[in-house]
């Protein structure tokens, strides 16, 4: 309620919300959802690998490319669609591009199934697009944000956001500001006029 004036008068032109635990809701954990994927990939390779195996190969290669990351000057990030061949790769000694792709497919199935819409997020969306108010979702995920616009399309939100950004696609988080700073250059944003609302008390109110 304390936003509709500050909005009604131009006082804030930009709402930024974070994703998950804010816009989305969980079931599962991520790391459920990730042995969920290990296990199918484990049954699809079939023997000698194990889910154990799959999973401590994605563990090493997620924090090779994190380690990577840092090392380059950016935040300890790694992109999904970097991870994936990456992983592949560690697991079979060579490529195998129809894993990678059935991997990605099966990681976003799942997530879908483990994810929803908090009561009361969708109608303050679609307030906010009333307003005309620019509205952008801002997240630090492993998932690429078109791998995330597929989730939130799927779940009927994606409609009413002006963009996705997450801390994958620029290896820089909320958690530094370091996103913050990026978004703020990027789309000429007067802090002053510019609001962000989320459930972590330094990524989303310290830093932002």
């Amino acid at each position: 309620a304390y936003l509709q004036p500050l909005i009604q008068d131009w006082r804030i032109q930009t709402i930024s919300l974070d994703i998950f635990d804010t816009l989305l809701g969980r079931i599962d954990t991520p790391e459920q959802v990730q042995r969920s994927v290990c296990r199918k990939v484990a049954k699809q390779l079939g023997q000698p690998f194990n889910a154990e195996m799959v999973w401590q190969a994605r563990q090493a290669s997620e924090q090779a490319l994190r380690e990577q990351a840092l090392r380059q000057g950016w935040d300890h990030e790694c992109r999904f669609s970097e991870l994936v061949p990456v992983w592949v790769e560690r697991l079979l000694t060579v490529p195998n591009p129809e894993l990678v792709a059935f991997i990605i497919r099966t990681e976003l199935e799942l997530e879908c199934l483990a994810l929803y819409v908090k009561p009361e997020v969708l109608s303050f969306l679609q307030w906010l697009s009333r307003s005309n108010t620019q509205v952008l979702a801002i997240s630090d995920m492993y998932l690429d944000s078109g791998y995330l616009r597929l989730i939130l399309e799927k779940l009927g939100i994606a409609t009413y956001l002006d963009a996705i950004y997450v801390s994958a696609d620029h290896l820089q988080g909320k958690y530094s500001g370091r996103l913050y700073s990026l978004i703020a250059s990027e789309r000429s944003l007067d802090p002053a006029r510019w609001i962000h609302m989320g459930d972590n008390p330094k990524s989303d109110y310290q830093m932002a």
